[in-house]
């Protein structure tokens, strides 16, 4: 394992690897002597010559995109891009973009921040660009922001997203509210949008164990609250305006789930190309930034039930 920047200071005890992926490896809230994992705390036994084990970190950032691009091929401009396939996870589609697949350089460190760049050269898409990742923590929250600027001469499509772990327990709720639900297929591509149903309304909090869920959200309020009555913490995660999709991943083959942060849609740039509204689709110009930013509260209830 690489050197760890540790962040810490009261309440929170964070640990970032930018080398790997621009990684989060454990992001604890302190109460005493110990830590309660709020993401999925990382096992100490993985090693980061293989990129297969950053699907067993905490949390990696989203960029240039986030989800799946069918079978690898961006559609943008009556032009077909060909991207490189996912073997991490077997699939023929490619998935959540560079950044976690690729070293960020650290531009700074501070006691309570650390600013980290990522410059891909165009490994694995067709424009160029940089991005920058900012993790800080002041009191009981930890904040992400992750910037991606076009230093092409012609715009591309993009998004940004934030995708973390957590564990999964038997009374975990969540709580946030939607307005659409992007189903999905096998293959985790684009299958329907519809009206929220009551399987997936989450307005009030709702158990997720067992719920078997990969769908993302559309026209999301920007806010979610997660609960582990088991840990005695809740989790509130506030989003930028322009992060106005949610995925919720809960397999019941894992024993994590996901609650991710996104600009749009799984497939977005060809469903944008088809046509289809409402995906998040960013168009950024040459020299312009896209930003998002994304903070997680925690709060400790000794009274939690």
């Amino acid at each position: 394992m690489e050197k760890i920047v540790v962040l810490e200071n009261n309440f929170l005890y964070v640990e970032v690897n930018p080398n790997f992926g621009g990684s989060i490896l454990n992001f604890s809230f302190k109460k005493n002597n110990s830590k309660i994992s709020i993401f999925r705390k990382t096992p100490k036994k993985i090693k980061n010559n293989n990129i297969k084990n950053i699907l067993a970190t905490s949390y990696f950032p989203l960029i240039p995109y986030s989800g799946r691009i069918k079978k690898g091929l961006l559609r943008f401009k009556k032009k077909t891009f060909k991207l490189n396939a996912c073997p991490i996870l077997q699939e023929e589609n490619s998935v959540h973009g560079d950044g976690w697949k690729n070293p960020w350089e650290i531009k700074k460190i501070k006691q309570k921040s650390i600013v980290m760049q990522l410059n891909t050269k165009n490994k694995n898409w067709p424009f160029k660009y940089s991005g920058v990742q900012t993790i800080s923590i002041v009191k009981n929250i930890l904040k992400i922001s992750l910037e991606l600027k076009n230093i092409d001469n012609q715009s591309m499509p993009c998004g940004l997203g934030f995708h973390p772990f957590f564990d999964m327990t038997p009374n975990v709720t969540l709580q946030m509210k939607a307005k659409k639900n992007w189903l999905v297929n096998k293959n985790f591509l684009f299958k329907k949008k519809l009206n929220i149903l009551p399987r997936v309304d989450f307005r009030n909090k709702k158990k997720l164990f067992n719920t078997n869920l990969i769908n993302g959200f559309s026209e999301w309020d920007g806010f979610a609250k997660i609960i582990w009555p088991e840990k005695k913490i809740s989790l509130e995660i506030n989003s930028s305006k322009n992060l106005k999709h949610l995925v919720v991943f809960t397999t019941t083959k894992s024993n994590f789930f996901c609650i991710e942060p996104v600009s749009h849609s799984v497939d977005s740039f060809n469903l944008y190309n088809n046509g289809i509204k409402g995906t998040g689709t960013k168009i950024l110009k040459p020299k312009k930034t896209f930003k998002v930013i994304t903070t997680f509260k925690t709060n400790f209830n000794q009274s939690m039930m």
